[in-house]
C-alpha cells in the first residue's frame, strides 16, 4: 500500500510543477541569454578597452551550466572622454566572487553604444 501512496504523491507533485512551467518562455530566455553572451564575446574582441569601477551586482535568476548569471553595474573610465555608467553581464562563481563594489576591472565597450560593456 505504501508504494501506491508514493506514486500518487509523485503524480500530484508532477502536476504542481507542470502548472508553473512554460517551455516557450524557457526557450526565449535561454535564446536571449545566449545572444547576450555572444554579444559580450564579440565586444571583448572588437570593443574599446577601458577601466571601470564595480558599483553593484544583481542576480538575474538565470544560470548556464549551473553557473549564475549576474548583472554588474559599473562606471566606465574611458581613455578619452567623461566617465559613464553601464551594465554588463557575467557568469561563474569565481568571476562573481572577485566583483565586489569598488573593485577596478578591465572592460571593453562599444563606442556606438557605450551602455554595452563586457568585463574582461
Amino acid at each position: 500500500m505504501g508504494f501506491f501512496k508514493d506514486v500518487k504523491k509523485l503524480q500530484q507533485q508532477s502536476k504542481e510543477i507542470s502548472k508553473g512551467y512554460d517551455p516557450v518562455a524557457q526557450v526565449k530566455a535561454a535564446s536571449a541569454s545566449m545572444q547576450q553572451m555572444t554579444q559580450q564575446t564579440n565586444l571583448l574582441a572588437t570593443g574599446v578597452p577601458a577601466t571601470a569601477t564595480v558599483n553593484e551586482l544583481r542576480d538575474t535568476g538565470m544560470e548556464v551550466n549551473l553557473q549564475p548569471i549576474m548583472e554588474v553595474d559599473v562606471t566606465v573610465f574611458p581613455a578619452a572622454g567623461a566617465p559613464f555608467p553601464a551594465t554588463a553581464r557575467t557568469q561563474g562563481h569565481a568571476v562573481i566572487a572577485s566583483l565586489t563594489p569598488g573593485t577596478q576591472v578591465n572592460v571593453h565597450y562599444d563606442p556606438a553604444d557605450p551602455s554595452v560593456v563586457a568585463i574582461g
